[in-house]
This record gives C-alpha cells, structure tokens and sequence, in this order.
C-alpha cells in the first residue's frame, strides 16, 4: 500500500472517531439545553459555543501523549487496537488494507471534499470586504435632520462615534470587522427611523460589536468549510445564530430599552424590506 493511501486511510480514520465523538457530545448538550430552554440567551449561546469547540479541537490532537504509555500496558492485541482508535486514530498500528480500487475512491473523496470546502470559503468570504467599504460617507454629508436624529440616538446609547460607520446603501444593519468590529449603518435606516427606535438598533448592533460576533462568524465560517458534510453541524450553527441574537435582544433590553419600542422597530426594520447585511455568514447562505 503506497503512502498516499496509508496517509488519507488514517485521516478519514480519524475524521470519523472524532464526528462520533462530536455528535455524543452535541446529543448531551442538546439534552441539556431542553433543561434551560427558558434560561437567557447568552447562556445558550456559551452552551453551543461548547460544541462548536469540541468540532474545533479533535481529541485525536491530544491522544499522543497518552498513545504510547497506553499501549505498553496492554497487551491484547485486539485491545491495543481499540484503545489506539479511540485516543488517537491518526497512529494505528496496523491500518487496513487498500486495494488499488479503494485508493482511487479515497483521493477522489479526499479531492471531492477539498474542493468544496474552498469553494464554501470564498463563496462565504468573497466581496465581503471591499462592499463594506465602498460606500462610506461622512456624518457631516447626512441630512441636518438625520444627523441630529443620528446623533441623539448615540448620545443616549453611550456608543462612541469611531464603532459607527454610515454607508450609502440600503442594507439591515449588521457589524464587520474581526478585530475591530464596527456597527455599519445606511442611510435607508437612518431616513426611516426615530431616534428611539435607532437606539434600539444601536442597542442590539453594538451587544453584537462586544461580542465580537464577526470574528466567532469567521470561526464558525471555517469550521463549517471543514465539515459541511456533518449534518449536526448545521443544526449547531443555527442553534449559534438565533441564541446570539438573542443575547444581543436581551442585551438592548437591559440598557433601557422598552420591550414594547423593540418590538416596534424590530417590525419597522422588517418592513423596509432592506437587502441582507452583507457580514460574514457561518453556512453558505443566510436568511434575510
């Protein structure tokens, strides 16, 4: 067997012990968070967080230094195989035979899923960028009116006027950056909405800044590039998404915000059919 096919042999080995592993853990959290189904988003949101680590970081990575150890304390050899599977798969001892058939499906799969793992990076990453930053403009180009109206809104939020950014378009609201997020704003928000409604959108926008939602979104983005193919993932980032805007709900509500005028504006937003924020999204497509 030539080494290619020992190498993708092993990998696929290890890929499958560590998406069982993966998915007892997820059946637990997902147990888990039946119990606390009425408990605060961002508590949910840090339960899921759980899972996307353990997708994360394979326990196959730490399995080396209990490999060797392990294995001279055991000595029947059908025990030695399993323990190796278990803690570190990417070294069994004796991988199985492939036929000359069986390595040509395996570099076919192996190909298969490279390609589109990339082609889901850069649909998901492509003009990400560079629309954001097209179409700034100047508080002092706005409308004296909205300006004023802008201004009052971020008085009352304590948001600083560096984490805003105005843009021309018409798009829903959204925060981009990964190391320095920034609530990007358009104008057809700005022109259709009070002052008290654009605090509560400043609200929410700014918990997701804190947060550093769109760094977590790139995380989320690479990790799905990996193992699109594991349908609990998808589940996971969905799971992700609705708790973290919960969480940033909740973290409006806190500041002052008035259940009654969220909801409000959440309708208002909703009815100015804007186009969807153009932020880094984890799964290939996003729901307006």
């Amino acid at each position: 067997m030539n080494p290619w096919s020992i190498t993708l042999t092993e990998f696929w080995a290890a890929t499958a012990s560590h998406l069982w592993q993966s998915t007892l853990v997820l059946i637990l959290l997902g147990l888990l968070a039946l119990t606390l189904r009425k408990a605060p988003g961002r508590i949910r949101n840090g339960l899921w967080q759980i899972g996307l680590v353990k997708l994360a970081v394979p326990f196959s990575l730490f399995g080396w230094l209990f490999h060797k150890p392990v294995l001279e304390t055991v000595s029947d050899s059908a025990a030695v195989v399993l323990v190796s599977g278990i803690l570190n798969p990417m070294v069994l001892s004796n991988p199985p035979a492939t036929t000359g058939g069986g390595s040509i499906f395996l570099v076919s799969v192996t190909a298969l899923w490279a390609a589109t793992a990339l082609w889901l990076l850069v649909r998901g990453v492509a003009g990400w960028i560079p629309k954001r930053y097209r179409q700034i403009i100047v508080p002092s180009d706005l409308d004296p009116a909205i300006h004023e109206r802008l201004t009052t809104a971020m008085q009352r939020t304590g948001i600083k006027p560096q984490h805003v950014v105005l843009t021309q378009d018409s798009r829903v609201p959204g925060v981009a950056g990964f190391l320095r997020p920034r609530i990007h704003l358009s104008v057809g928000v700005l022109g259709s909405l009070k002052a008290e409604a654009l605090q509560a959108v400043l609200l929410h926008e700014d918990a997701h800044r804190r947060r550093y939602e769109p760094l977590r979104y790139g995380v989320q983005r690479m990790i799905f590039c990996l193992f699109f193919y594991f349908p609990p993932l998808w589940l996971l980032l969905r799971q992700l998404h609705d708790t973290a805007e919960l969480a940033c709900d909740e973290a409006a509500l806190d500041r002052g915000t008035h259940p009654d005028a969220y909801l409000t504006t959440l309708r208002k937003v909703i009815a100015l059919d804007l186009a969807p924020s153009t932020s880094l999204a984890a799964m290939a497509g996003s729901r307006p």
